[in-house]
């Protein structure tokens, strides 16, 4: 999987899902014969445009973002930790202070880009991420779709709003199970990718943040 199919998959999804969880509310009564209904009246063209929409909407608002931070920081926390254990003690000493900023992430793209064998693992890495986000994308999208029905359902007689509310809400609790499994799955394929750092590049990681931490340390 590309950078660049990621990045519009992360769009697409949190549409789709959003799609899927929220479209019930516009149903009178919910069965298998009136989802296929309205599956028939909503055509591709269609059904991808609301989609783009939807997702474009959603990525601008950034409502992953409180979902994906904690295991965000984890997962970097990780990469960053060993990084600095690549470092004799007076470099990773310095290199501490890039800690809190992006360098240190740079530093491991910018391996990761530039060797084949690397770039091969970041594949598996790029398709656990997918899944990674697009279970952040359901919580916050579920969570939503919940709240939503619940309300609609205190102000309206039709049964169903109550049954997707709950659904959203077991939506939200497995989604959440996923993303906790997913965050695990991702350190364990760039533990992947530093063993081979570690391998290959270690003095040249050391030297990098070397270089690094002189350059803050100057400015």
């Amino acid at each position: 999987m590309t950078k660049e199919t990621l990045k519009a998959l992360r769009i697409i999804v949190p549409g789709v899902i959003s799609i899927v969880l929220i479209y019930p509310l516009f149903m009178r009564e919910l069965t298998v014969q009136s989802m296929l209904d309205v599956s028939c009246a909503v055509s591709i063209v269609g059904g991808l445009t609301l989609g783009a929409f939807l997702g474009g909407l959603y990525y601008i608002l950034n409502l992953r973002r409180p979902f994906i931070k904690r295991p965000t920081t984890d997962i970097q926390g990780n990469i960053k930790t060993q990084l600095l254990q690549m470092c004799d003690d007076d470099t990773s000493t310095e290199g501490e202070r890039l800690r809190e900023g992006r360098t240190l992430m740079h530093i491991f793209y910018d391996l990761v880009d530039n060797d084949a064998s690397l770039t091969e693992k970041a594949k598996s890495v790029r398709l656990n991420g997918l899944m990674w986000s697009s279970s952040a994308d359901a919580m916050a999208i579920s969570l939503i779709a919940s709240a939503i029905f619940t309300i609609a359902a205190c102000f309206s007689s039709r049964a169903h709003y109550s049954y997707w509310a709950v659904l959203c809400l077991v939506t939200f609790i497995f989604a959440n199970v996923s993303l906790l499994t997913l965050t695990k799955r991702h350190i364990d394929l760039s533990n992947q990718q530093l063993e081979l750092i570690r391998l290959k590049y270690a003095s040249e990681v050391s030297k990098k943040i070397a270089a690094a931490a002189k350059g803050t340390r100057d400015a």
